[in-house]
Parts: C-alpha cells; structure tokens; sequence
C-alpha cells in the first residue's frame, strides 16, 4: 500500500480538469506515483505512457507499477516510437520527461487520439524553441508546478550545495593541428588550450553562415568540456574524494576511460553500475547513460565536467544526488572552463534554483 503525500495529492487534482496538461514537479518527489494512481482513480481502459529511455520502458517504470502493486492497461514506449501510435485511441496518454519532445515527434503525436493528456518533468525547460513546443505545438497548458526547492523544503528532495568552479585553460602548446596548405600540402602546428579557445571565437566574431556559425559552437563547446585540463581536475577530484560515494558526469566515453577505470556509458558493460550500486566502488564515471531515471543510493554528491546551457540535462543530473535522507546534504562541484562561454552557460542553467545554495571560486 502507499499513502499519497501533500503535493501529489495537489498534483491530482491540478490535471482533474484539464485535457492538455504540463506538469511540473520536481524530481524524487513521486510524480510517477501520483500518475499511476490517478489512472486507478479514473478508472483508464487504456492507457499510453510515453518514456524518454530503453531502459525507463523496460526496466524502471515496470519496476515502479509492480512495486505498488497496480493493475492496469498500461502500454509503455519511447519518444522514438511514438508514430507508431497513428490514430490509436488511449483515455490519458502520459509524455513522461517531456522535455524530450522534439519537433518531428510532435508532428507524429498529433496523429495519436486521445481524451487527456498530461505531460511531466522536473524541470521546465528556459529556452524559448523548447516552450514554443510546448505551449503552441503541443497545446499544453502549466496546471501544477512543485519546483526543486519546493521539493527539499518538504523533506521529499535532499538538501544541496553547489559549487562552480572556474578552472583557467592550458597555455602550453601540446594540441598537434594537422591541415593541408593551399597547395595540398600537408602540414600542421602546435597550439594550446587556451590557443584553440581564442581561435575558435575569434572566428566566431567574424561572422560565417548559421550553418558554420553552428558548427563553431559546437566546436568551441566539445573543446572546453573535454580539455586535458578538465581531465586532470577531475583525477584528482577522485583521490581527494575516495571515501565519498560520487557520481562524475562526463562529456565523452573517451573522455571517461581518461579519468576512472570505473565507467558506464553506451559502450561499457555494466560491472561497474553494478559494483557501484553495491558499495563495491565509490566512485562511478557518466556518459549519459546512468544520468537520467536512475536511483542511487547513499550518495555524498556529484562532480559535473560537462556543461551547457540546457537547465534541464544539467538538473537531470544534478538530481541523481537529490534523493532525500535524514541529515544529508549533496555536495554539487561544477568545473567550467575560466573566462570562457561556461560562465553564462552555468548561470542560465541554473537560472530556477536557489541562488543562495550557490557558490563560486577559482
């Protein structure tokens, strides 16, 4: 059995009267559950969920339906299959990290009939395409927000502080550029960290078309989070922090196997998600498999060396540390590259959480 607390109860009654919702709650604070009652409540003959991984469709959402004990006509699949469901009809299709929704999945879901839906994440997303998706091409309408903050002072969501700090880039001249000269010749150069920065902005400044000014960003942003000075940070993080339970978020499977033995990514099997689910290991380094839906238990905090503007990949991670338990508090570290584009790109990801739990040093 399991009793509804405060806020689901509210979550509830927020989407009792309302066809196209979008709901935001925080998360660790048992937005699932609430769903799956709801149903129950309603009494739903069919039902769509729609989930944002394999393994959330395979594993977790099941694991969560069996554990409470709920009987119902739930059928579950990814955002990658949603055309699948082309003039199906379901009573309530739920889109679970809604956040996830693109354009072309959009178009697709509008194929799909149904009497209700409800939308959910954890963090509402800031960028305006990610909104204009939501509210005009999806027709959602916000009916309940239970934001993170909201979540740690109810005691559903783990206390937290969140340290960034600025680390400055390598100027010795130790990156090998290899190019052909106008002749077809090949040569190349050496150049820095630092040197690959001012180069790669100083063209940005001049002006290309989007499609090359996109390519640059792209460039400029993969460099910063994968610098050998990143690198070597994040080593040390793990002996200075070896009797503390962390997760370390990484931009690359390469970039992972730098810094720990101890990896989960795509490409990794999963002995050391398992050794680190059973204490075996203390540390346990991320490429974006294990960042979202997961549970880990008995954390001390997280180490994040990947960083963009999107608030809601950076608060999907940050909340892997979040789940509550009496007198803890998670201790965040973020590494963003000194004087550089990180510095605004941390700000806006961080815009919707309590400024006072954020501190920065260099």
């Amino acid at each position: 059995m399991y009793t509804l607390k405060k806020s689901q109860l509210e979550l509830q009654e927020a989407i009792t009267n309302c066809d196209r919702c979008l709901v935001l709650k925080s998360m660790r604070s048992g937005k699932t559950l609430a769903l799956l009652d709801f149903c129950k409540i309603n009494k739903y003959k069919s039902i769509l969920w729609i989930v944002d991984s394999a393994d959330a469709r395979e594993n977790s959402l099941p694991e969560e339906i069996k554990k409470w004990g709920f009987k119902l006509n739930i059928t579950i699949d990814c955002y990658g299959s949603i055309k699948k469901y082309k003039n199906k009809h379901y009573n309530i299709v739920i889109l679970d990290e809604v956040q996830k929704m693109t354009t072309a999945r959009s178009n697709n879901f509008s194929n799909i009939k149904f009497d209700k839906v409800v939308a959910m994440t954890g963090t509402l997303p800031t960028k305006k395409e990610k909104l204009d998706l939501l509210y005009n091409d999806l027709a959602l309408k916000l009916v309940y927000s239970y934001t993170t903050d909201d979540a740690v002072d109810d005691d559903a969501a783990a206390n937290y502080n969140i340290i960034i700090k600025s680390i400055p880039l390598e100027i010795t001249k130790d990156i090998k550029i290899d190019y052909k000269d106008k002749f077809g010749k090949k040569q190349s150069f050496y150049t820095s960290e630092q040197g690959t920065y001012n180069s790669i902005s100083r063209k940005l400044s001049i002006g290309d078309t989007p499609q090359r000014t996109k390519l640059l960003h792209i460039t400029r942003l993969r460099h910063l989070n994968v610098c050998n000075s990143k690198i070597k940070y994040i080593k040390q993080y793990i002996k200075n922090n070896s009797n503390a339970r962390i997760l370390i978020f990484v931009a690359t499977q390469d970039m992972a196997e730098k810094c720990s033995e101890y990896v989960y990514h795509g490409k990794s099997t999963k002995k050391y998600y398992d050794a680190f689910q059973k204490g075996e290991i203390n540390h346990l380094v991320l490429v974006e498999k294990g960042t979202v839906g997961e549970t880990y238990q008995d954390l001390d905090g997280c180490l994040l060396a990947a960083v963009n503007g999107s608030n809601t990949i950076i608060q999907q991670k940050i909340g892997r540390t979040l789940l509550f338990r009496k007198d803890y508090t998670s201790n965040i570290e973020i590494i963003i590259s000194e004087g550089t584009v990180q510095w605004a790109m941390i700000e806006r990801a961080l815009i919707d959480l309590n400024k006072n739990k954020i501190k920065y040093e260099s």
